[in-house]
């Protein structure tokens, strides 16, 4: 049915609740906003608090035609936060839905819904006896469980690599019939990974699993002064990966990560300059009165406490001739802190340093056991003094654990990111004995045209290198979304796919490449679609 756009509003209101729609041209311009320096107008945001109001909601949608963008707490930051992939999306935010249930604490399983967030979690494990942990990512506390997973992100712990650690799903249709992934194992596929980074339904629950509170959890770090020492230390990593020795996942930053990861860009410096990796050792130097390497990797040791022990014995000797190796135990953390607050030490500025660079590391360390953070995620402005101004793009490349496909992947991006004049901050983590995910930011104005203009075209030639190596991301940005077209079999089944569950294309269309107006003919009157406001498709 051709849309009526004004009775399309009020049906939502009385369904929804007057309360929880914002349609207003300001709020529009609000939720439009991201870090990539990308513009696409939403028609509105509405919050349905109930699975049974966002049913109603689809089936108005469906009706009338409307696409949806829905969101379940809209914080994905760098690859497009709340923004649709197209203009004139209503987006669905299922901040609301944040219950959590059927909690195990036999066989330590939760079901949470998409409004969770880490904090949420945490809080209720911790409530509830404090027997297991839920695992965390870098991300903001208040960032939803469920729209990392579905998006295929990651954590720290064992159970890092969320999308391979989902028991159940439940899903609504476009037509606002429910649908249930039943726990494996069970007769006939796995449903659940149809859901993951496709635009088929709404994901409203999930059941995973959570990770038994060791009686030891010991945090180490190691530096490795030079890339040989880092590239040959990956493949000790991946020997004790394969092993069993390293459970937890593994995560490498270079020397510019380390820096950003705790300071804005040094005032002592003129702002024309781009700090090479080789510079950011230096500061951190220079501040912190050691030399923390050209490489640091930090990953978790788990279990009983003679078992950490041996663990530990093993994983130095094996390490130890590529790199400095540290371990961190609660005590240590605790000890460190007491040290460096001391009043004495109150107008040392190189224990201000220390104390910014130790907020992280302790950060780290309880991420490590299932308490979420909000210190990563604020050290993203870099050079910008707001957050009005702040410019971010991740690209994430995957490779196979193999030292000289990841040599040749850094110093491919280590070219392209001086030629655009950026800074080149990159993590490693070692999801799997098998693969790295090498995750790369872009930190720019998107405030300046000149900036968002560098930092797109890197970004671009980023994408167009990595699909040249023949390597793929493991997540786009809306800037790179893949390309879904009829020329592989692959994109012909996922396009097939689109067409049974979503056969109006109103989920999301254009997300993860996936639109079949694409294929057929592009929206007609799409104008129509405004609450009045002027939409605006110009680079702020």
């Amino acid at each position: 049915m051709k849309n009526n756009i004004k009775e399309f509003a009020q049906q939502v209101q009385k369904v929804i609740g007057s309360e929880n729609c914002r349609l207003s041209g300001s709020v529009v311009a609000q939720i439009s906003e991201n870090t990539l320096g990308f513009y696409k107008a939403a028609l509105g945001i509405v919050f349905p608090q109930s699975i049974t109001a966002l049913k109603e909601l689809l089936q108005i949608c469906n009706f009338h035609r409307i696409s949806i963008h829905a969101i379940s707490q809209g914080k994905n930051v760098g690859y497009g936060d709340m923004t649709p992939a197209q203009d004139y999306q209503l987006i669905v935010s299922l901040s609301g839905l944040n219950q959590i249930s059927d909690y195990n604490p036999d066989d330590g399983s939760i079901t949470v819904g998409p409004g969770v967030t880490q904090q949420q979690l945490c809080d209720f494990l911790v409530e509830n006896g404090g027997r297991f942990w839920a695992d965390m990512t870098g991300a903001s506390p208040g960032a939803s469980i469920v729209g990392n997973t579905i998006e295929a992100g990651f954590g720290h712990t064992p159970l890092g690599d969320h999308r391979k650690h989902i028991l159940g799903m439940e899903c609504v249709l476009i037509n606002g019939q429910e649908f249930n992934c039943c726990d494996m194992p069970a007769p006939g596929p796995d449903l659940a990974q149809l859901f993951i980074q496709t635009n088929y339904a709404i994901v409203t629950a999930l059941k995973i699993p959570l990770f038994k509170v060791p009686e030891v959890a010991l945090t180490y770090t190691i530096s490795f002064d030079t890339d040989e020492q880092l590239f040959s230390g990956l493949d000790c990593l991946r020997e004790l990966k394969l092993s069993g020795l390293v459970e937890s996942l593994v995560h490498i930053g270079n020397s510019t990560r380390s820096l950003m990861t705790s300071f804005t860009f040094p005032d002592e410096i003129d702002k024309s300059q781009t700090l090479s990796e080789s510079d950011c050792r230096q500061i951190l130097k220079n501040r912190l009165g050691l030399d923390p390497g050209a490489w640091t990797a930090v990953g978790c040791l788990y279990g009983y406490k003679l078992e950490v022990q041996e663990k530990a014995v093993h994983l130095e000797n094996a390490l130890k001739k590529y790199g400095r190796i540290r371990f961190l135990s609660d005590i240590k953390i605790n000890l460190i802190e007491r040290f460096i607050n001391w009043k004495v030490f109150n107008k040392s500025k190189r224990i201000q340093f220390i104390k910014k660079s130790f907020s992280t590391l302790k950060a780290i360390h309880g991420i490590m056991r299932g308490t979420p953070s909000a210190t990563p995620s604020k050290n993203i402005l870099w050079r910008n003094k707001s957050t009005d101004h702040c410019g971010l793009i991740w690209h994430s490349p995957v490779a196979t654990n193999n030292k000289e496909q990841i040599q040749e992947l850094i110093h491919e991006h280590r070219q392209i990111f001086a030629k655009y004049g950026f800074e080149m901050p990159v993590t490693l983590t070692m999801v799997s004995s098998r693969k790295v995910i090498l995750v790369f930011n872009i930190n720019f104005d998107r405030c300046s045209v000149n900036d968002v203009q560098r930092a797109h075209g890197l970004y671009k030639e980023l994408a167009q290198i990595t699909q040249m190596s023949g390597n793929q991301s493991y997540r786009y940005s809306l800037l790179g979304q893949p390309v879904r077209g009829l020329t592989s079999t692959k994109s012909q089944i996922l396009l097939d796919l689109k067409r049974v569950f979503d056969p109006f294309n109103l989920l999301a269309p254009g997300r993860y490449g996936l639109d079949l107006k694409s294929v057929d003919e592009e929206k007609e009157n799409s104008k129509n679609y405004s609450f009045g406001h002027e939409v605006k498709n110009e680079t702020k």
